[in-house]
């Protein structure tokens, strides 16, 4: 690989991931690689992954190629860890650690 990817030790935080979801195995895999690719070549997403910073779910579904249900990019994020905000919903974190507080 070249770019982001080789510059920053050779490996994308996005690997394999595996989706479980109600959409077809083709779709999930498309997905997928979309998504690993555009946080391999966008070097502002990729330090946000390396940085834990929320990435911005409608940034990325404007950014693929495929239409996209949100929930679908969630689910990518976060099988592989990857905090996430969704500006359409007000920009809620997601994805990060779902501790209960105790009383």
């Amino acid at each position: 690989s070249s770019g982001i990817n080789a510059e920053y030790g050779g490996e994308c935080p996005v690997g394999d991931i595996t989706v479980s979801s109600k959409v077809s195995r083709g779709v999930r895999d498309e997905v997928k690689k979309q998504v690993h690719e555009l946080i391999q070549s966008n070097e502002e997403l990729y330090l946000s992954v390396l940085h834990y910073r929320p990435i911005d779910i409608a940034l990325i579904k404007s950014q693929i190629k495929r239409r996209t249900a949100s929930a679908v990019i969630a689910e990518v994020l976060d099988s592989q860890g990857i905090t996430y905000i969704n500006s359409d919903q007000g920009g809620k974190r997601k994805g990060a650690f779902k501790g209960q507080r105790r009383k």
